[in-house]
């Protein structure tokens, strides 16, 4: 079976794909306006506690708030992190920053000990700053 090749003028019924111009009005997608007019969408919004609230109410919303993880309050932020170390540290015990790849041939070829240790430190700010929800704590 021979399967014949047809030009873009075949396909779309013009020349230039991007020939808005020779597109006929009648297959121009139009746009439908709503049945209705306008719709207006009001929320009314309120955190926090109000007067009036019932004591319980209010030692919920406290409860609630104070169950939260506060990334203010619960992380060590006094904690002395040094990533170029950490990465020169886990090179070590790998055998080096190239352990058990073949790169000759690649760009990471000609890399030194400055970019494998930024390769490695942009490598952890990426996996730290992924999201799971298996990972968190309760």
């Amino acid at each position: 079976m021979t399967t014949e090749m047809s030009s873009t003028e075949d396909i779309i019924g013009r020349k230039e794909i991007d020939d808005l111009e020779a597109i006929p009005r009648s297959s121009a997608p139009r746009r439908r306006r709503p049945p209705c007019g306008p719709l207006e969408l009001r929320l009314d919004l309120h955190l926090g506690l109000r007067e009036g609230h019932s004591t319980e109410a209010q030692q919920a919303v406290r409860k609630a708030k104070n169950a939260q993880w506060n990334g203010e309050t619960d992380l060590p932020w006094d904690t002395d992190v040094d990533q170029e170390k950490l990465v020169v540290e886990a090179a070590a015990a790998q055998g080096g920053h190239a352990a058990g790849f073949d790169i000759a041939g690649t760009p990471l070829e000609k890399w030194g000990e400055k970019e494998f240790i930024a390769f490695g430190v942009e490598s952890q700010n990426w996996t730290l700053s992924q999201s799971s929800t298996e990972s968190r704590a309760p």
